[in-house]
């Protein structure tokens, strides 16, 4: 009888023969801590947690650390709602191919660290449901996932409280695109390798990149080859901070999109020579969708492909539809496209 249990961290952890669970008699409705309960259950391979009551969890960290033979599972019916901890809950899955956690409440959460890390199988996760606004940490939560395409995340809440996103989408290889509009970095001290590796990533929204608490950006944009666009519309920069070492890598195709012309002069005049942009107005995302002026994120359909051109250093740049051209002007100023 489990009705009383407050307790079962690492209840299962490293049962290495077990391939299946029946846990359909188990009362969980007084379990505060789930902590690593099956941690290391190498060889499951099929579990059924639709019983389990968890209005009173608030610790489900490391829950299905390193279970390597689990390809999908379905936690929507969990009551995450106290849940304060998911870190490292999904970490080195590795044949993990799809998740539901369409129910998941997350509005208490502070620790999403490692989250996803290693679930290299892993092409689209959908987490548009989860409240982050309260979160401290996202260190390397999606590190490792080489075949995901798309991140699903909710952009209505804001994240401000967030301190660390050290390494927290390196060696996402197959991303193209990341919205990250929901994102203040103003609190931000970590932010190496956020992005390092991310090969094929082409456009970042980033409208509230803050780097005014940054003490380490150490290889932030290392590897990505692709990178063409961040719109970084609200950027403010820290005199402490070496641009020129961020950015060096990426230089050579980069639109760097602020607003403020003060902001102009926290960027590495190495930049600025290049692509740097402070009018974000006339640019549209790879959703075909125009910035809005205001405040830089994503609003109306772009419908004439004039409004979007823009010259800047006399180079004509076009960002509708979906690529990145470089376009030379004449002497009339009229553009001629070259695609790169």
């Amino acid at each position: 009888n489990t009705a009383k249990v407050e307790n079962m961290a690492g209840l299962f952890g490293y049962l290495e023969l077990i391939e299946e669970f029946n846990l359909d008699n188990f009362d969980t409705s007084s379990v505060t801590s789930m902590q690593w309960m099956f941690m290391g259950c190498t060889k499951l391979t099929k579990i059924n947690l639709s019983k389990f009551k968890t209005s009173n969890l608030i610790n489900i960290g490391l829950f299905f650390h390193n279970c390597i033979s689990l390809k999908s599972f379905d936690l929507s019916s969990f009551d995450t709602s106290r849940v304060k901890c998911i870190a490292s809950m999904f970490f080195g899955c590795v044949s993990l191919e799809s998740i539901n956690l369409q129910n998941f409440k997350t509005s208490s959460v502070m620790d999403i660290r490692w989250m996803f890390q290693g679930c290299i199988k892993l092409k689209y996760i959908d987490i548009s449901n989860f409240d982050l606004s309260h979160v401290q940490t996202a260190k390397e939560m999606f590190a490792d996932c080489e075949k995901l395409e798309q991140i699903k995340f909710n952009n209505s809440t804001i994240i401000n409280e967030i301190s660390d996103m050290g390494s927290m989408f390196e060696n996402c290889k197959s991303l193209i695109s990341l919205d990250l509009s929901f994102i203040d970095t103003s609190k931000v001290s970590n932010m190496s390798s956020a992005f390092n590796n991310c090969g094929n990533l082409k456009f970042l929204n980033l409208p509230n990149f803050n780097i005014i608490s940054a003490q380490d950006m150490t290889s932030i944009f290392k590897g990505c080859n692709s990178l063409k666009f961040i719109n970084a519309y609200s950027f403010i920069g820290n005199n402490d901070i070496n641009l020129e070492d961020i950015f060096n890598d990426i230089l050579e195709n980069l639109i760097f999109c602020i607003k403020d012309n003060s902001q102009i002069e926290n960027i590495n005049p190495l930049i600025k020579q290049k692509n740097a942009v402070n009018n974000c107005s006339k640019v549209c995302d790879y959703d075909k969708k125009k910035l809005n002026s205001e405040n830089g994120m994503c609003v109306d359909n772009c419908t004439n492909i004039a409004t979007t051109r823009y010259e800047f250093n006399n180079i004509c740049y076009e960002k509708c539809p979906k690529d990145t051209y470089t376009i030379s002007c004449d002497d009339d100023n009229n553009c001629n496209k070259d695609v790169k």
